[in-house]
């Protein structure tokens, strides 16, 4: 009896303590959980926020598009790109180029209009994703019933030579945009529908036409919203006086006027990740100050550690153009950086002293 009483004893015990088992599961668990993602010695830890080490962002480039504006014959006769303020920013600019002008020995008014737009990304070294080509019967789905109104600076005859648009007050729709943008009179400076351009744009933007169910439309729509200009592309009158870009000013424009550059072939900026080795840098507003230098920036970061390691710029063993980039960056000096490899791009690190020394580069 007294064994059998041990025996039923045992079980009760048992039980007792399997049930409390089975409770403190959950509360061991979450605090070994806890542990795991609190440590810094493991493998297992919280994904960083911006405020803490190991951080990381990319950086979205500028949203650009090349409009290929096209005439009743179907040859290009200007293009446009757009350059938006970024991917849910309002405003921009829009930077013209005459169908006349000569690059690399092509004239853009004799080619394709998506070759036009390629020889366009060359001149400007900039990767243009989007391609539109507007013709007669797009301005007009895109205009609707929008009526404008301008004082026209010079004839524009239809194609039997008959002044459709004469001088002094006009007013262009939708159905006659690509006659009036287009076409010039014989014996007219090739240049003068340069101007019509220039004051349809603004217009346009400054009372645009509505929504539409494309893209297109909808992207006029978020330029004209916010802050906005019309720009011609600097040029120079060649030989037999036709137009070429003149490289150092168009340089300045796009750099001022895109706000975060993509470059259009491997090479042509530098690409460049942003690394704060400090816990303190407006890592948005320096990116700014290096994409308006044409600076390829692809992401910001915070380093692994805070270890205020002094500013530096980071490259590859495999990296040629030290000497370059020692100039680009004026003071700031290039180390090598065994741990990267040759297809990273260029690393900035920011330490205690990148107020002075950026202030000092960047300029």
């Amino acid at each position: 009896m007294t064994a059998l009483r041990t025996s039923g004893r045992s079980r009760q015990v048992f039980v007792v303590m399997e049930v409390a088992l089975l409770l403190a599961i959950p509360v061991l668990g979450y605090a070994g959980f806890r542990t795991l993602l609190d440590t810094r010695t493991g493998t297992f830890i919280e994904n960083p926020g911006p405020d803490d080490p190991g951080w990381q962002a990319l950086v979205d480039p500028s949203p650009l598009t090349t409009v290929v504006e096209v005439g009743d014959q179907g040859t290009v006769t200007g293009l446009a790109v757009i350059a938006g303020l970024g991917q849910t920013t309002t405003g921009g600019a829009v930077i013209l180029i005459p169908a006349e002008m000569v690059f690399a020995e092509k004239k853009l008014a004799s080619l394709a209009p998506t070759d036009a737009a390629a020889v366009v990304e060359d001149i400007l070294k900039l990767r243009i994703p989007t391609v539109e080509v507007v013709d007669a019967q797009r301005w007009a789905q895109l205009l609707q019933a929008t009526t404008y109104s301008f004082q026209n600076p010079d004839p524009v005859p239809d194609a039997t030579g008959t002044v459709v648009f004469p001088v002094g007050e006009v007013e262009v729709d939708g159905g006659r945009a690509a006659l009036f943008l287009g076409r010039t009179g014989a014996g007219a400076d090739p240049l003068a529908s340069l101007v019509r351009r220039e004051l349809f744009w603004a217009e346009m933007l400054e009372n645009p036409p509505p929504i539409g169910s494309d893209a297109f439309s909808r992207q006029l729509h978020t330029l004209a919203l916010g802050p906005h200009e019309v720009i011609i592309l600097p040029f120079v009158r060649g030989a037999g006086r036709v137009p070429e870009p003149v490289g150092a000013e168009v340089e300045a424009l796009v750099n001022r006027v895109v706000p975060f550059p993509a470059a259009g072939d491997v090479g042509e900026r530098y690409q460049a990740i942003v690394e704060d080795r400090t816990g303190g840098a407006d890592l948005d507003q320096i990116a700014g100050d290096l994409a308006g230098r044409g600076v390829e920036v692809v992401a910001i970061a915070n380093g692994s550690v805070f270890d205020n390691a002094l500013t530096a710029v980071r490259v590859s063993p495999e990296f040629t153009g030290s000497d370059a980039l020692s100039e680009f960056f004026s003071g700031i000096p290039v180390v090598t950086d065994a741990a990267m490899s040759p297809s990273d791009p260029v690393v900035l690190q920011l330490g205690p002293d990148f107020q002075q020394v950026l202030e000092l580069s960047i300029r």
